[in-house]
């Protein structure tokens, strides 16, 4: 470190020598050259065919291409990478912050373009550093608003959260971070691109319930942004037409598939649901005959899934001359099974779904299974 602190590159050569796998394992050399901002110096280790990827302990985990970001010195990212570095290349230890999250945490535009389009930066779109944050989440904590926007449109999952990946973890969406903070173009932007403000992350709490921690104007403003309207009758819900299919077809399961539904009499109750931004209720809804009469009674609830998957809506209570259905306390298995796994995470991990989570941590009610998860 002395010979590279003080540039004195005759003293370097002289040191690694005698080192047995020079230049295969340098150690901490590259960052160091870049740390101390030698340019000769990690030239010719570049030059010599040191591993532009190789990170160890000393520096944190982090490789040459991180520390060169750190730096803004846009001329060692170029170096680095025309010798062969990717944002995750060295990234052995799997959550450390990478050159992309960096970049993108000090809303160096240019240098996100440049890592995405030259370094491989692509793929780490989806990585999480040790604080459960994808280059997205850093972007939006430190309000970069042009960083977050090149991610976003390059790919980046603007509902990015660490559990759906790493089960024994929790963190936040992205959203959250913009709404706590009072980011109001940010925010839009998450918006436009899909991000969900119910989407729950640490402690079950979603973006909109951040709302509660906004005072003033800035909280009016961020209502508007995430306000939807209340739905007081099922016609107004766009998700009628969908929610009559499963509907019926949840019927015909149960060994109805003559009855019908009798919308005109529905009944909203219970607690608001959030579908993509759109409340929903759980609904008494009358059965009819095929004559239209009505013959009988049930209850209709709603498996809330994933921002791109609107919903799932089964009977939860059936009273007819020909069939009853006493209160479920459980997700119906054969609604369960028609879940990939992705979509089953998201009825076990969403706060909104909160009558379908027993008091215990970490447990779901599924009829005939006894879900476990993580707490």
């Amino acid at each position: 470190m002395e010979a590279i602190g003080s540039g004195d590159l005759s003293l370097l050569k002289d040191l690694v020598r005698d080192v047995n796998d020079f230049p295969l394992n340098v150690g901490n050399l590259l960052s160091d050259a870049i740390i101390c901002e030698q340019e000769e110096i990690l030239r010719w280790l570049l030059s010599e065919g040191a591993n532009p990827n190789h990170a160890g302990f000393i520096s944190d985990g982090d490789n040459a291409l991180f520390w060169a970001v750190s730096r803004d010195r846009r001329d060692f990212v170029e170096m680095l990478v025309e010798a062969g570095a990717t944002v995750l290349g060295g990234w052995e230890f799997g959550d450390d912050e990478t050159a992309l999250h960096l970049a993108a945490e000090k809303g160096n535009q240019e240098l996100v373009h440049y890592l995405l389009q030259k370094a491989e930066g692509m793929a780490a779109l989806e990585a999480f550093d040790d604080f459960d944050r994808t280059p997205l989440h850093c972007a939006v904590r430190s309000n970069s608003l042009e960083a977050a926007r090149i991610l976003v449109e390059a790919g980046a999952d603007v509902n990015a959260l660490v559990q759906v990946k790493h089960q024994c973890r929790i963190g936040n969406p992205p959203l959250r971070y913009a709404v706590q903070e009072g980011y109001m173009e940010m925010t839009k932007l998450l918006l436009d691109h899909g991000a969900d403000p119910d989407r729950p992350g640490w402690m079950w709490y979603s973006a909109r319930l951040d709302l509660e921690d906004l005072v003033g104007p800035q909280r009016e403003q961020m209502e508007r942004l995430l306000a939807v309207p209340p739905l007081i009758q099922i016609h107004d819900s766009p998700h009628q037409a969908e929610m009559e299919r499963q509907l019926t077809l949840d019927l015909a399961h149960h060994g109805l598939p003559h009855y019908g539904i009798a919308w005109q009499d529905a009944v909203g109750i219970g607690e608001t649901l959030q579908v993509r931004g759109e409340p929903l209720r759980p609904f008494k809804v009358p059965l009819c005959d095929a004559q239209g009469q009505v013959v009988g009674r049930g209850s209709v609830d709603f498996v809330v899934l994933t921002v791109d998957l609107a919903f799932r809506a089964f009977w939860t209570e059936l009273d007819s001359p020909e069939y009853r259905l006493a209160k479920l306390s459980s997700i119906p298995r054969h609604v369960w099974e028609r879940l990939d796994g992705e979509q089953q995470s998201w009825v076990i991990r969403d706060s909104r779904n909160r009558h379908w989570r027993s008091r215990g941590s970490g447990r779901l009610r599924v009829e005939g299974i006894d879900m476990r998860t993580d707490p």
